[in-house]
């Protein structure tokens, strides 16, 4: 399978009031200037930024006790018309290259948390509906699957929890994963000749097998981690969010 990534989010959940992280903002990720910046403090704190970065956007949420590093291959902040789905390269390249970076930003990891999560959503092209349905077959081994006339999409669900090692202790830790074949309508981009405005047009329908997973602490499993605990943390969890996208799962 060669998944490309839709999307890739590392999410802390604070214990306090992450003070410094609300002053730096943008500064913490040590990635220039952003692109699009959002700034609403009544009734509640609330701060949003992206930029361009790589092969495709580095996305920043911020809240008083929620914070959301995500990589998209769209952008999240603006209405753009794209051409093509909305992917960051494979996720074999980009997932390595999204968890070096989140974890070499020392300034996230300074606030104490007591869960984390990792998610992804990540896509691979096929040929039709009924490709994606065989595919799916064979990825999901617990449910027998074959094409439905006249259906456009399907999804399957499912929570397998585990265990695991974190902060010294047995942390029993969710493992959510959706599974689809996504019909994806590709617009297709038409300049106007006398106002340079882009209109667009149908340029046909592209399919995709869709997995889109959650990886999260189970709430109140720990009291606090901090630290090189979390950075430990974060990269247990990716290797389940790997272990599900290259087939290893228990699916």
């Amino acid at each position: 399978m060669k998944w490309q990534v839709e999307q890739l989010r590392f999410t802390w959940f604070f214990t306090e009031r992450p003070s410094h992280l609300l002053e730096q903002r943008w500064g913490a990720l040590g990635a220039g200037e952003p692109d699009i910046e959002i700034i609403n403090r009544q009734p509640q704190f609330m701060y949003r930024a992206e930029k361009r970065f790589g092969k495709g956007w580095l996305n920043l949420q911020l809240d008083h006790n929620l914070m959301h590093i995500m990589y998209s291959g769209k952008q999240l902040l603006a209405d753009t018309l794209v051409s093509e789905a909305p992917v960051a390269g494979l996720f074999d390249e980009e997932g390595s290259k999204f968890q070096n970076f989140s974890l070499s930003r020392e300034d996230l990891f300074s606030i104490p948390s007591d869960r984390l999560a990792v998610g992804l959503i990540v896509l691979n092209r096929v040929d039709d509906k009924e490709e994606g349905y065989r595919v799916l077959d064979k990825l999901i081994t617990s449910v027998r699957l074959e094409p439905v006339d006249g259906a456009d999409s399907f999804m399957f669900q499912i929570n397998r929890p585990v265990k695991g090692r974190i902060a010294n202790r047995e942390v029993p830790i969710n493992r959510v994963t959706r599974w689809s074949v996504a019909k994806i309508a590709k617009p297709q981009v038409i300049p106007h000749e006398k106002s340079g405005i882009e209109a667009s047009a149908r340029g046909g329908d592209e399919y995709w097998v869709r997995l889109e997973a959650d990886i999260n602490m189970v709430p109140e499993a720990v009291d606090c981690i901090l630290g090189d605990e979390q950075k430990d943390a974060f990269s247990k969890l990716m290797n389940l969010a790997n272990s599900l996208a290259v087939g290893r799962g228990q699916i």
